[in-house]
This record gives C-alpha cells, sequence and structure tokens, in this order.
C-alpha cells in the first residue's frame, strides 16, 4: 500500500503500520481524534466518525457562546487587550506543542503522539473561539481598523496550526521510513519551514498594528474622560 500511495494522515499510518499509533487515529490536517474499538478497520469507523464530529462541533459552540458571553461588556479597549492575550498564549502553546511533538519523535515510539494531537486540538479551539468571541464584538463596535487586523491575524493562526501540522506529519513518514523518496518529503517540510517563518513575519508585523490600535484608543479614552469632567465641572 505505501508503496503505491504515499498515506495523508495518522489514520492511514496506523492501518499500514498498526505498531506505530495505538487506540486512537489522527488527521493531522483538521486536528480530529477519533478513538478506535476493537474491530476490523473499516467496520462502522462512519458513524463512529460522524457521531465524534457531531460531538466536538457541538462542544466547540458552546466555548464560543461563553466566550462570546465574556467579551460582550468590554470596550474598544478591553478587547484588543483581551485579543492580545489570547496571541500571547498561543505563542506558549505552539511552543509546548512543537516540544511534546520532538519528544515524542525522539522517544521509541509514538504512541504518545495522538493524545499530544487532542491535547493541542483542544488548546487552539478553545483560544480560537475566544478569538472569535473577540472579533465579533469589534464588529458590532463598528472599528473596521481593528477588526481587519483581528480577522487577519485569525486567519493567519489556522494557516499556521495546518501548516504545523503538515510538517509534524512529514516528519513522521520519516522517522517510520516508509518513504520510498525521502528527498521530496525533505523538501516539503522545507518549505513548509518556510512558509511558517513567512506567517511568524506576518503575524508579527500585525500586532505591531494591533498595539498602535491599542494605544489610539487608550488616547481616545483618555480624552473622552477628560471631556466629561470638564463638562460636568462647567455645569
Amino acid at each position: 500500500i505505501l508503496a503505491q500511495r504515499r498515506p495523508q494522515t495518522m489514520a492511514e499510518l496506523a492501518q499500514s503500520r498498526p505498531d506505530s499509533v495505538s487506540t486512537q487515529t489522527v488527521d493531522l490536517a483538521s486536528g480530529q481524534v477519533e478513538r478506535m474499538r476493537s474491530q476490523p478497520a473499516g467496520v462502522g469507523a462512519e458513524p463512529r466518525a460522524a457521531a465524534a464530529a457531531a460531538s466536538d462541533a457541538a462542544a466547540e459552540t458552546d466555548e464560543y457562546g461563553r466566550a462570546l458571553l465574556a467579551v460582550q461588556p468590554l470596550g474598544p479597549v478591553a478587547l484588543i487587550q483581551e485579543f492580545k492575550a489570547v496571541q500571547a498564549e498561543r505563542v506558549l502553546e505552539f511552543t509546548e506543542y512543537n516540544r511534546r511533538f520532538k519528544e515524542a519523535l525522539d522517544s521509541a515510539s509514538l504512541q504518545t503522539y495522538p493524545g499530544i494531537v487532542a491535547w493541542a486540538t483542544k488548546r487552539f479551539q478553545s483560544l480560537s473561539c475566544r478569538a472569535r468571541a473577540v472579533i465579533e464584538v469589534l464588529r458590532r463596535h463598528s472599528t473596521p481598523a481593528m477588526l481587519r487586523l483581528a480577522t487577519r491575524v485569525q486567519e493567519l493562526e489556522a494557516e499556521n496550526l495546518t501548516v504545523t501540522a503538515a510538517m509534524h506529519l512529514d516528519q513522521v513518514r520519516l522517522h517510520l521510513e516508509t518513504e520510498s523518496q525521502p528527498q521530496l518529503v525533505l523538501s516539503s517540510i522545507s518549505r513548509n519551514e518556510q512558509r511558517l517563518d513567512e506567517i511568524k513575519r506576518d503575524i508579527g508585523k500585525l500586532m505591531d498594528e494591533i498595539q498602535c490600535e491599542l494605544v489610539d484608543a487608550d488616547d481616545g479614552d483618555e480624552h473622552d474622560e477628560a471631556a466629561a469632567v470638564e463638562a460636568e465641572g462647567a455645569s
């Protein structure tokens, strides 16, 4: 099978190398984790996958709803500060995700990696819900500049996660020594590393612009407060 077509997901790798992944299969591109039961491959897989997807979607909807309620009372300055806090957490989570991946790759087997992907999926989903909630409330506040910047950061972070997962999968393929043309995989890894550098640079520039928006918003709030105090004194 591997000689005919390269596996595209950890699920396919698990089917072709049963000893490489244990009780879960993982689609790294989507981050979906499906638990496997003790039965022949393919039996009942579609109903289980559909049920798992529905459960994940419902959980994400609930989490987004809670995040939206939390940020609805916030003004523009507090919203920008919340978005910056989310972004700082994302940086830390990516560092931890890559650290855990390297640890799994350097170990004798990759049986811990499906659990790492499940952990990362949950963490990044939570952060994404918080960021999307901020973006939605910014839209209601009619702050086009900040809305544009935050939306673009969110898009780049989604790509960041996808490219990181694809690079991890290529590294897993090399580790399992299943590739007939490893140089092609190495080239793919190199392209993904280059794209990740570009994404990080672009996000950094956007966050600098967001900081400028925060300063402007702070100045605007201070001006409004001073005007209100002056008007109250005059009355």
